[in-house]
């Protein structure tokens, strides 16, 4: 068995996974159900490759709903509850803004236009704010 070849094999997945923990949990795991973690790991790993081929925001931004309906699919609440929207996006959100902005993933040139799509991580102050001052646009997507 080589060991040093296995490592090296497995090398871009150990990454996105610990990214995708170190964005995770203190962004939203308190909030979540145990195991979330693991799950969202998961569909870090499978689904971040989409990243490589995308060249515009609206193909980002159906990255980005289809990754935020999966979540919301795949992972609950603490207490067994569907996760809203800013649930799921908050994770998502941090994971990608740690993925390309800090860590130039998934290589230099790519992260640099992605830069300019990721969506800011919503929380419960800026939900509150954009509920107020944009109540037809919060209704109908959040």
């Amino acid at each position: 068995m080589d060991i040093i070849g296995e490592l090296k094999r497995k090398e871009g997945q150990a990454i996105v996974e610990g990214l995708a923990m170190m964005a995770y949990n203190p962004s939203i795991g308190r909030v979540l159900e145990k195991g979330g973690v693991t799950k969202f790991s998961r569909l870090m790993s499978e689904n971040i490759i989409t990243l490589d081929k995308i060249n515009h925001l609206a193909e980002f931004d159906a990255f980005h709903d289809k990754i935020i309906d999966l979540i919301k699919e795949g992972i609950k609440t603490n207490r067994g509850q569907v996760i809203s929207y800013g649930q799921a996006q908050k994770p998502l959100n941090v994971f990608l803004k740690v993925f390309v902005d800090w860590a130039n993933l998934p290589n230099a040139d790519q992260a640099n236009k992605l830069r300019n799509f990721l969506h800011v991580p919503l929380d419960s102050i800026l939900m509150g704010a954009i509920r107020e001052k944009f109540p037809g646009q919060y209704l109908s997507h959040i």
